[in-house]
């Protein structure tokens, strides 16, 4: 089974639900000190900073769900780890045979033979 990470989404859920809690509480500050003019605007504000929390709150939801599933997982591998702890972990691959040369039945080896140096010649000297 495939798992998706959990922890990264149910930190930035976490982060998420007091970033809406901290505009609500600026919402609350502006639309109880201002005018009926800023009072407008506190009020969407304070109607975004609730969608923002729910939002955190629906990421925090997520993450949990995945890490539970996750930990819901465990005993399963756990008895598989178990059931395979006396037996190898892998089969065990045969040795490479070693090619043995064939050769024709007529055949006879010849000596090695080194090529024959011919020696150096001596350039004429460039005028």
């Amino acid at each position: 089974m495939n798992f998706k990470p959990s922890a990264g989404i149910f930190v930035a859920g976490l982060v998420t639900s007091i970033a809406g809690a901290l505009l609500a509480v600026i919402a609350a500050g502006i639309s109880g000190s201002a005018s009926s003019g800023a009072g407008a605007g506190a009020a969407g504000m304070g109607f975004v900073s609730f969608a923002v929390s729910v939002a955190g709150l629906v990421m925090m939801c997520v993450g949990a769900r995945r890490a539970l599933l996750i930990i819901d997982s465990l005993p399963a591998a756990f008895s598989n780890l178990i059931s395979r702890q006396g037996q190898p972990s892998h089969q065990p691959t045969p040795a490479p045979q070693q090619a043995h040369q064939q050769f024709p039945q007529n055949y006879s080896p010849q000596p090695h033979m080194q090529p024959q140096h011919q020696g150096y010649t001596q350039l004429p000297p460039v005028e």
